[in-house]
């Protein structure tokens, strides 16, 4: 899970960068996330473009386990949207990542999700 925050860092810090000329040609998600590798609330490794995000639209929120402010308000905001497109027929992948991979482990993160009684991916 580390290994995600190093390597989103620097593209959150540097958002206003243009890709370099060469890569211009590419469209869309896969020439910022390809090829990133996740660990999800079960442990398992997902290629965040390829597995989550490639052909689908996508919905992504930031948060952590134990925000007792705000991310309780945005995750109920977050279901709340996920109904609102299921009625009108939109599949959607949304998915939450931890700003906090050092203390959201697995351990932590697969009751928390369970918690929040999310659908699986794919399914709006």
């Amino acid at each position: 899970m580390r290994r995600w925050w190093l390597a989103v860092l620097p593209l959150l810090l540097g958002a206003a960068d243009y890709p370099p000329p060469e890569t211009m040609h590419q469209t869309g998600a896969a020439q910022w996330f390809d090829g990133l590798v996740l660990q999800d609330q079960d442990g398992q490794r997902v290629n965040l473009y390829t597995d989550l995000m490639a052909g689908k639209v996508v919905v992504i929120n930031a948060f952590f386990a134990s925000c007792r402010s705000a991310c309780p308000q945005v995750m109920g905001t977050m279901a709340q949207l996920q109904a609102r497109l299921t009625i009108n027929g939109i599949p959607a992948n949304f998915i939450s990542m931890t700003v906090d991979p050092e203390h959201d482990t697995p351990e932590v993160l697969g009751p928390y999700a369970r918690s929040l009684a999310p659908r699986p991916a794919g399914t709006c």
